[in-house]
């Protein structure tokens, strides 16, 4: 049984016991960057990273997955998906060091907030 869910940083697909990873993929027809988890969200044994409906490799810290992820969008030029634009943006401050200037106002907002306080 696979269940495709929302995350905290992206699009994941849960799946119980062992699995073709690469036949789950096909099925999920999903073309943004998204990650295949053998497990539930509170024990996992393995995560895969899948972008344009193909396996792309193994993650192996699961703890990485958002920065494995920023990476995909950065690198094959993909635009981040709606709901987790403002994620990604502040991760590209954080890790990337993307100036404020070119990210949007409400996050110029946010690190202002923070460097307040």
């Amino acid at each position: 049984m696979h269940t495709h869910t929302q995350c905290y940083f992206t699009s994941c697909t849960y799946t119980q016991g062992a699995t073709d990873v690469k036949r789950v993929a096909e099925e999920n027809n999903i073309l943004e960057p998204y990650v295949i988890v053998i497990g539930s969200p509170d024990h996992y044994t393995q995560a895969f990273l899948i972008i344009d409906g193909r396996l792309i490799g193994e993650i192996k810290d699961v703890e990485i997955v958002p920065l494995v992820l920023l990476a995909s969008y950065y690198v094959f030029n993909i635009c981040y998906p709606k709901g987790l634009s403002a994620f990604y943006s502040i991760l590209e401050v954080i890790v990337l060091n993307t100036p404020l200037s070119k990210t949007s106002p409400s996050i110029q907002h946010v690190f202002a907030s923070i460097q307040n306080n």
